[in-house]
Order: C-alpha cells, then structure tokens, then sequence
C-alpha cells in the first residue's frame, strides 16, 4: 500500500483557499492509510454537488446519512451497517462532512479516543464532547479549496466488506417482507414520488438509513431525533413543509401519539399530496432490544416499551385526514390525493423479531 505521494502532499499543502486554512486537514489525509472512513451527515443543497464530486474523487468508504441527499447516489461507496462494521474493522480516521450525524456510531465515537475525528461543517460544532478538530465554513467552498487529491482507496477493505453485507440484508428484506424493516423498505420505494421526506423519531431514522431502497436519489431528506423526548415532530414537520405540496412525513407511532393536536396546524395549508406515515408497531420497540431491557420481566418490558393496541383511523377522521391501513408489503398502494392522508403501517410482531434475530447472526 503505498502512501500518500511526498510531492503532492507539499503541493496541497500550498493549496489554502481563500478564507480556510486546509493545511491541517491536507496532513490528516496523508495517514489514510491507518483506515479512514468519512461520515455525511445533512447537507446544504449547494454543497451536494461538490461532496459527491470530492467522494467519487478519493473513493474511500462512505457512512451517509438519508439528510446528505447523496446516500442513493454513492453506489459501492456506501457502508452497510455501520455501527457494527467500524466496531470489527477498527478505522483509525472519521472524517465528517455536513451537519452531526444521526447515527449510532457517532455517539460510540465519545468513548473512542483513539480514533481521529475530523470535520468540516458549516456550525462550527464539533458533534462531540471529546476532543476533535474542525474547519468551520461552507463546505463546499472548503473542499474545492483542498484542490485536486486523487484516489486515497479504502485501507482496510471495508467496501469488500460490505458488498457481502448489503447482499445478506436484501435477502433477509425478501425472506421477512412483512417485518418492519421489510416495510420501510417497501414504503421508501413509494416515496420516491414525495418532493420531500421527514423522519422521525429515533426507529424511522435508522431503519431508513439501514433498510431504504438505494436505487432513486431521495434529494429533500430532513429528520428530527428528539434527545430527551419525542414532543412535536409532526408540529415541526408541519411547519418546515407548510404550504408545499407532496410532503410525507414518517413517524413511529408513540411519535404520533405524544403530537396529536399537531394536524391542527394543517387548517389553511393549501397543499395536496402530503401523507403522514405512522409505522404502528405498538410501542417503542427499539427499547426491548437493548440488553438492559432484555433481562427486565416481560410486564416491565411492556412499560418501558409503552406498548399499546391504538390504531389511527378515528384520529384522521378527527382532523378530517383521508386513511388508509396495511398490515402486509404487498397490500401497500400508497395515492398522495388532495388532501392529507394517513398511511398507517402495521409490520407483523413475528416475522419483525425473527428479522432482527436474523440480522444479529450476519457476518462480515
């Protein structure tokens, strides 16, 4: 594996852009190969263009999330699985573009000091509490600053990796199509009619990330991950969208529930083609696969998951919202009308836990 070439390294180091300084993150690239792995999270419309132009250009493993706008269009650049991947395959260099990433692996990052962190973002926030660098400007402009670098290449065949990975996981989707993942999966091909998608909260952000289609550039992706609480996401979706029409917004059901009055606001929108999806799987299910919850007694697991049996047909019609419900793949027809609809997504219990039992045994 040869290094980053002596003589382009001093060239680039001369290429500082008019307000950024990129001589510190030229040195960063220069120990690619210890492993490194960039992570995209939301980005600005006018900075898309020349991440994707910079990621085609070195070819290293890419984490996007669905609020890059890039994700579909990164074909085998893409890492599958990432919180899971990383933890086997070590990097030893996160470079993040855009805005904090939503993903798990990023919060696992604060208990890896070990491992390098840099990024370029237009906040100015590092996205963690341990120490890091950063340049703070339009991204953009601070890529096309760093000139041309070439092919750096993937260090630690991650992408090798994760061709496996991505096999395995469609052919889980086809053999559990009524899972809940397998409906995700099922509705993102749906929305890539929507001008616009809004996720929400924590289950729909990853299971968007980890089991939508990749095929259609999904462009207008926004998500809102509540950190200490789920109030108001259909209020927020709501208000970003007001007036604009094919707007679909995605939430679990508790996410709903605790924003019920927010339909309220849709009194004078004039819009048409916006749909609500509620993946109704009866409670916080994220929560009974964390191993904490697992030993607790089944009755205390039904509280910490909130369980219920509350379906959403009474609450459209409350808010005069036109509804439909599917409790199978293959029954999803989803026909945005004039009014706002709600779509309500019933993921079969059984063949959602023989998923996720499934998906724990995949190997790299």
């Amino acid at each position: 594996m040869k290094l980053l070439d002596q003589s382009k390294l001093a060239w680039l180091l001369l290429r500082v852009s008019e307000n950024f300084d990129v001589s510190q993150l030229v040195h960063f690239f220069a120990d690619y190969w210890k492993g490194l792995v960039v992570c995209v999270g939301g980005l600005e419309p006018e900075d898309r263009e020349d991440v994707f132009n910079f990621l085609k250009e070195v070819k290293l493993p890419v984490i996007a999330d669905a609020t890059s706008g890039l994700r579909e269009l990164l074909g085998p650049l893409l890492v599958a699985d990432p919180e899971r991947l990383l933890s086997e395959t070590s990097p030893q260099l996160i470079l993040r573009i855009g805005e904090v990433p939503v993903g798990r692996f990023w919060r696992d990052l604060e208990k890896q000091p070990e491992i390098t962190v840099f990024s370029i973002t237009r906040t100015g926030f590092s996205g963690l509490a341990r120490e890091s660098s950063l340049i703070h400007g339009e991204v953009g402009r601070v890529l096309r600053g760093l000139g041309e670098i070439g092919e750096l290449g993937d260090a630690l065949d991650i992408l090798q990796h994760c061709r496996r990975r991505w096999g395995q996981v469609d052919q889980l989707l086809e053999m559990y199509p009524d899972s809940e993942p397998g409906m995700v999966r099922m509705l993102s091909i749906y929305s890539t009619v929507a001008d616009s998608i809004y996720l929400g909260n924590s289950l729909p952000i990853r299971e968007w990330g980890q089991f939508a289609q990749r095929e259609y550039p999904t462009e207008n992706v926004r998500a809102n991950r509540g950190v200490n609480g789920i109030d108001g996401q259909l209020s927020t979706w709501i208000g970003l969208t007001h007036g604009l029409d094919d707007a679909w917004c995605v939430v679990g059901d508790l996410t709903a529930l605790y924003d019920m009055s927010g339909p309220s606001l849709l009194d004078g929108c004039e819009a048409s083609g916006r749909v609500i999806v509620v993946i109704n799987n009866g409670g916080g299910r994220i929560f009974e696969r964390l191993p904490r919850v697992k030993n607790m007694s089944e009755p205390t697991q039904k509280i910490v998951a909130n369980a219920h049996d509350f379906k959403f047909k009474d609450w459209a019609a409350m808010w005069d919202m036109d509804y439909k419900l599917f409790a199978s793949a293959d029954a999803i027809e989803i026909e945005p009308a004039q009014k706002t609809s709600v779509v309500e997504l019933v993921p079969c219990a059984k063949q959602t836990a023989e998923f996720w039992d499934a998906y724990a045994q995949l190997t790299f």
